[in-house]
């Protein structure tokens, strides 16, 4: 198929910077063959979409993304590679023609092989409730291979030294939901150093201090025997440790029983909640929700609490204890 008019779907693909040939011939490809979510069949007539004029395309961006998107699921080989040059042929669009649409809309198809596929589901599940129809779509999967994800998801996934874990809301619609978002991070020494001595030395004293701690712990403990040597070799061990304990999900529950300060938790989110503390050497309780000192980062070893008769300020130390209200 020719056309050397830019004006035209096919003039775009062919004018995107840096594209080989193979690329080109697999986008004109799923365009003739996927692009709308139907296989070519035999004596079927479809719309000439790649000869489709530049202004019909942006006079409804959103019916032309979803095509692409219906397409992407029931492609048959690689749609990780087709989920790329579809996103660089869009931004392509968004940048040079206006057209006014989101890439990330081919996020969830970009994934390599079955683990990637499920680290992006449980970030997938953390954003809102999703039903198994919505999660088989939006991933482009069957029925079985779906059932199989998400068996391994209730089960427990274990990935380095992580066990990930999603909910079952409701049986009847068959919804699901991540409590879970995993966060893998490639590191250099220096960010090493910085994840696991320095968020140590900096959250000490401060309301950071048992979630920074856990994370500098979780990173250690995926560490190699060299990089832990790295770090040992900068620390006094009487001054900083690094825990040892199972580094895997805490979920709310089971936080407000292993936590009495989890101040983190309440400061994520206004939750109503009761702070004991001591006061002249006597307990006392206040009923609020906790915020950050106004100090900043000079404020971190202070919370407030708001209640219903004003703000009060109190330093950690004296806090006893923090209990949610239900």
């Amino acid at each position: 198929m020719e056309c050397s008019n830019n004006n035209k779907l096919l003039g775009v693909i062919k004018e995107v910077a840096g594209w080989k040939k193979a690329d080109t011939d697999a986008l004109c490809s799923f365009f003739e063959n996927y692009h709308g979510g139907k296989t070519k069949v035999p004596g079927e007539k479809r719309p000439d979409i790649l000869n489709s004029k530049l202004e019909d395309i942006t006079a409804d961006p959103e019916r032309f993304v979803e095509d692409m998107v219906d397409g992407i699921r029931s492609y048959p080989n690689d749609k990780y590679k087709l989920a790329f040059r579809l996103e660089r042929l869009v931004k392509h669009l968004r940048n040079k023609y206006d057209l006014s649409v989101n890439e990330g809309v081919f996020e969830n198809f970009k994934y390599r092989d079955r683990n990637e596929r499920l680290l992006k589901m449980l970030k997938y599940l953390h954003t809102a409730e999703k039903s198994r129809a919505e999660i088989a779509s939006d991933f482009g999967i069957s029925e079985r291979a779906l059932a199989q994800d998400l068996k391994t998801l209730l089960d427990g996934y274990e990935f380095m030294d992580s066990n990930m874990q999603v909910t079952r809301l409701d049986r009847k619609k068959n919804t699901y939901r991540s409590m879970i978002h995993p966060v893998f991070l490639a590191m250099n020494t220096q960010e090493i150093y910085a994840m696991t001595v320095g968020l140590k030395l900096l959250s000490r004293g401060t309301v950071f201090e048992e979630s920074l701690g856990r994370i500098a712990d979780a990173t250690y403990k995926q560490l190699s025997d060299y990089a832990k040597e790295m770090v040992d070799s900068h620390v006094d061990g009487e001054k900083i440790t690094f825990g040892d304990d199972d580094q895997g999900f805490i979920n709310t529950e089971e936080l407000m029983k292993r936590r009495e300060k989890p101040f983190a938790y309440f400061l994520k989110e206004p939750i109503e909640c009761k702070v004991t503390f001591l006061e002249k050497g006597k307990d006392a309780g206040i009923s609020g929700t906790l915020h950050l000192a106004d100090e900043g980062v000079s404020g971190f070893d202070k919370i407030i609490v708001q209640s219903e008769n004003g703000r009060r300020e109190m330093n950690i130390e004296s806090v006893c204890k923090i209990v949610k209200i239900e």
